[in-house]
Parts: C-alpha cells; sequence; structure tokens
C-alpha cells in the first residue's frame, strides 16, 4: 500500500519552486506556420537544499529517515510548496481587528521591503470580478497603499468556514487611494473571505537526493527534487501519515 509521508521540518538554505508545462509543437507542410498546443497538466516540481544542523542539529537525521520512508520510490510525500517571493513579517492591510501570523513560513527571510501577509481569524470577504481578462477577487476596505499580494503568491478563500480553493495572483497588487483592489488569479475563485499569501501542499514523487560529504566541522547539504504527483495518479486508499509529528 501506498504511504505518502510529511516532508520533514527541514531548514531550506535555497529553494526552487516551479511549473512543467508540456507542449507540442508542429508545423504546417503548406502554410509553414507553426503550431504549439498543450500536451499534458500542469505539474509542480520543486527542489529544496536543506541544512544538516537545523533544528536540533538533526537535518541529516531527517533526511536519511525519510530516505528510508520512501523505500525506493514506492511511497510519496506531501510537501508545503515553497514560497516564490521572499517572505516578510506580518502587517494589518485594514483598520479592522484582524489575527496575524507568520506560522507556516518555512524560510523566514526579509528583504527590507513592504511586509507581505499570512492572517487566521476574522479577515476580509472578497466578491468574485474579472481584470483585464482574469478571473478575480475584489477587496475593499484596505489601508489606502497596503500591498496586498506578490506576483504568484497563494490567495485562498474559504467559504462558510470550509476550504474553497486556492489560486495563484498574476501580478503584484496594491490598494488603492480608496482602499479598493482587484486580485486578478490564474483560477477562478468563488466569492468568500480570502487569505492572502497563504500556503498550498501538494503530493509528490521524490526523483532525486544528493546528500553531500559530512565535514569534520561545519555544516552540509542535502539537496532534494521532487515531481508532483497529481491526485489520479496515487491509489486512493493511499494512507497519510506524519512521522515528525
Amino acid at each position: 500500500m501506498t504511504v505518502i509521508y510529511a516532508f520533514p521540518p527541514l531548514k531550506y538554505t535555497a529553494t526552487l519552486l516551479d511549473d512543467e508545462l508540456p507542449s507540442r509543437s508542429s508545423r504546417g507542410v503548406f502554410s509553414g506556420q507553426d503550431y504549439v498546443s498543450s500536451s499534458g497538466p500542469r505539474r509542480r516540481v520543486i527542489r529544496v537544499t536543506a541544512s544538516s544542523l537545523s533544528g536540533n542539529r538533526d537535518g541529516a537525521g531527517m533526511s536519511a529517515s525519510l530516505n528510508r520512508l520512501l523505500d525506493g520510490g514506492v511511497n510519496l510525500v506531501r510537501m508545503a510548496c515553497p514560497s516564490i517571493n521572499w517572505c516578510h513579517e506580518a502587517r494589518p492591510l485594514a483598520s479592522a481587528p484582524l489575527t496575524w501570523t507568520t506560522e507556516g513560513d518555512p524560510l523566514e527571510w526579509t528583504d527590507g521591503g513592504d511586509p507581505l501577509l499570512w492572517f487566521t481569524g476574522p479577515a476580509l470577504a472578497a466578491t468574485v470580478t474579472t481584470l483585464n481578462g482574469f478571473a478575480a477577487l475584489a477587496l475593499t476596505g484596505l489601508t489606502p497603499g497596503a500591498l496586498v499580494c506578490r506576483a504568484y503568491d497563494v490567495i485562498r478563500v474559504y467559504v462558510e468556514g470550509e476550504d474553497g480553493g486556492a489560486s495563484r495572483a498574476v501580478k503584484t497588487v496594491f490598494a488603492d487611494a480608496s482602499g479598493d483592489a482587484v486580485i486578478p488569479l490564474f483560477d477562478a475563485l468563488p466569492a468568500g473571505i480570502v487569505s492572502v499569501g497563504d500556503t498550498e501542499t501538494a503530493v509528490f514523487r521524490v526523483t532525486s537526493r544528493s546528500p553531500s560529504d559530512q565535514p569534520v566541522s561545519g555544516n552540509w547539504m542535502y539537496s532534494w527534487a521532487l515531481r508532483e504527483v497529481l491526485p489520479d495518479e496515487y491509489p486512493e486508499d493511499a494512507t497519510e501519515v506524519d512521522p515528525w509529528a
């Protein structure tokens, strides 16, 4: 039976999140025109480099444990997709009382720019609209000029307390002078309570693992490459296990 293990809480020193977008091309015999079309579903691919001395100096041990649990590729992992953009400390978007948190950010990086947001509890209601041909969510009551999201940040919607799905922001969005903002999305989302800069997880197969030699002193790294496995590609009765809890 396939087991989906939670990826260990390693501290990353470098990450890559990218989309695999298969396509095929052809050329008309008589017209000479080139044609390009999609030839498969979008998949996420991830590379992470993890510190062996992270946590309780057990990063190497967790990496070795996961390798053993994967059983040569029989089993899979569920992993939080790393942030595309550098992460920031939270600050309120609106004057209404909100509860903000940076929990779930595995990188804890800042670049000195405007803060980006993670929040829980009472949040901001969004309505469905469009912008320049993209499905979009409209928000009101924001702090004028506030940074709402950065390009390709995760935007999640909750409908009556239930997860209504997630998409990615097409571009960086700031609130206008009236405190309004419209977030264009790659995938349509329903109206509901919007969580800006949220996280998303997916199931992956580890395609390569590259441990470095352990030095006499100092840190050493483990590099992992992962490719998304779509829900219809693993058994419905697959069991999910978090060995690190």
